[in-house]
């Protein structure tokens, strides 16, 4: 609620041309650096087992932490923010309801073939049947509701369609970069949840800064040219991070597992993991910046609430689609260096059961998230094929409100 809220607020509150602009660089830089900043706070309360005296688990606090700050925005909000003018509709129960199940259905659908049951495997088959009838549904429904959920005439317009596909794509990669990412660096490189957090502060800060200084050139620069060259960078980082390699052999997870240490120790995070981390937060922030006036392109008045929510949606899609696919991909291709390495290590680890399944993770997972971050890369290729394709908005066109062509 707050999301889609927050974006329509920027949209109706700042006017047409380089203040809207700078505006949704902000909004970008804001939504990036969120996510950096709560691994890095998250990481120092998952650490955490006292406070003042008192024994506690950390990684409890990280959900306490959002009540105070949801209290914070609930005073504030009403003194701070300018309230839009307000519309009568009706709650579109049937397509809440069909639209959710058909999401819900679809990645759950998508998280069971990594999970072991195979794409051949009935419940799956079933699941994915079932959440792609209840999407049809949901369309046909929209199609005659007197109030939609999601009014399809949102997608009448290139421009936006374009945006909110490539958001898609472009969120379900960078969210697993930071799933995949972060467990490599905590279960193969051995860095403990705060220093995790604290190596993904230089995305955070790239993020913030690329995003603003994006904002601001989109009063020169086509918002097409920005997210293209974006997703083009981002592809590029994640096709280096796919590069990373470890001595993952038997013979070396074995020794890790009995020696205390990962498999990943000596790998330079200064030469290795940094500069591709810098290289995709300049690419997402400037995927953030350009492709949130594109997903907001001639939105009538009436619509700006409902074009924001379908802007968060894109990304929420993104984010859980996109990671239930690639942690298939990465637990698929596991999968196959397990069979090939369990034989080795069994016999190097005879008798231990969890030395051997530590050692199995040491010697497989490098090779399950750099497939994932290929596949990753692929997506972010055809992002940026639809931005250059369908996104084109002129400078100070962004997120405009002509209501003709909505």
């Amino acid at each position: 609620m707050v999301a889609p809220a927050a974006l329509a607020l920027v949209t109706t509150t700042f006017p047409l041309g380089a203040a809207r602009n700078r505006a949704f660089g902000v909004y970008a830089a804001m939504s990036g650096a969120g996510a950096g900043i709560g691994l890095i706070i998250g990481g120092w309360l998952t650490s955490m087992d006292s406070f003042v005296g008192i024994e506690l688990d950390g990684w409890r606090l990280t959900f306490l932490l959002n009540v105070p700050i949801a209290l914070a925005i609930a005073v504030l909000a009403p003194k701070l923010l300018r309230e839009s003018p307000r519309r009568r509709g009706l709650v579109d129960v049937p397509g809440t309801v069909t639209g959710s199940l058909g999401i819900v259905g679809l990645v759950y659908g998508l998280t069971r073939p990594g999970e072991g049951h195979g794409w051949d495997d009935p419940a799956t088959i079933a699941t994915l049947a079932v959440s792609v009838a209840m999407l049809v549904i949901f369309v046909l429904i929209e199609r005659r509701a007197a109030h939609p959920l999601l009014p399809l005439r949102i997608f009448r317009n290139q421009v936006r369609a374009g945006g909110y596909l490539a958001l898609t794509l472009a969120m379900a990669s960078m969210f697993a970069m930071f799933y995949f990412l972060t467990l490599f660096v905590q279960q193969i490189l051995g860095y403990s949840p705060l220093r995790t957090g604290i190596a993904f502060l230089p995305f955070a800060l790239g993020i913030v800064v690329t995003a603003t200084v994006a904002g601001r050139a989109m009063t020169r620069i086509q918002p097409r040219t920005i997210a293209g060259i974006g997703t083009l960078l981002a592809a590029f980082s994640m096709a280096l991070f796919s590069r990373l390699s470890v001595d993952d052999s038997p013979a070396a997870a074995a020794l890790a597992v009995t020696g205390g240490t990962t498999v990943g120790g000596n790998v330079s995070y200064w030469g290795q993991v940094f500069p591709y981390l810098i290289i995709m937060a300049v690419g997402m922030g400037m995927v953030l910046a350009g492709l949130t006036p594109a997903s907001l392109h001639r939105l009538a008045p009436q619509d700006t609430g409902v074009g924001s929510g379908l802007f968060n949606a894109a990304q929420q899609l993104g984010g859980s689609v996109g990671l239930a696919v690639l942690s298939s991909v990465s637990l698929h291709f596991a999968g196959q260096r397990t069979e090939q390495v369990i034989g080795p290590i069994t016999t190097a680890l005879p008798g231990d059961p969890e030395a051997v399944g530590r050692a199995l993770l040491q010697a497989t997972f490098t090779e399950g998230v750099t497939r994932a971050f290929l596949v990753g890369s692929i997506l972010l290729l055809i992002a940026s094929l639809i931005v250059w394709t369908n996104t084109r908005v002129q400078p100070n066109d962004a997120g405009t409100d002509d209501q003709s062509t909505g």
